[in-house]
């Protein structure tokens, strides 16, 4: 797969769950028909709706033509020292670590996104 993949900087294991099942944003505990859920589809769906907010922390990156050449780097997110997210990114790669701007992140050819349970204390 070559080219970029749009990614949030945070998401709902809801969210996620209804992407990955090709099914538009939906009120909480309706299903696709509009109808509430039933059994387990049910508790699925009331789980996932109180789940908590995952933030994303890392992306491995790779520039290059194919896997078998190019290089690979990452970008994570700084540590959070405080009740507020941290905005700070950081580029790692072979040689070099330097800060860069969220939305150079954004616009990464992500080959991997690493998400974090947000801390809800």
């Amino acid at each position: 797969m070559h080219g970029h993949v749009l990614f949030p900087l945070q998401l709902t294991l809801r969210e996620l769950r209804d992407a990955l099942n090709g099914r538009q944003q939906q009120p909480a505990h309706t299903s696709r028909d509009g109808a509430a859920p039933q059994g387990e589809e049910s508790v699925q769906a009331t789980q996932a709706d109180h789940a908590p907010v995952r933030r994303l922390c890392a992306v491995v990156a790779h520039v290059g033509v194919g896997s078998q050449s190019g290089h690979y780097f990452v970008l994570r997110r700084g540590r959070q020292r405080s009740a507020c997210p941290c905005r700070r990114w950081w580029c790692a790669s072979d040689s070099e670590v330097f800060e860069v701007a969220e939305p150079q992140v954004l616009r990464a050819e992500a080959t991997l996104l690493l998400y974090e349970r947000c801390n809800t204390s």
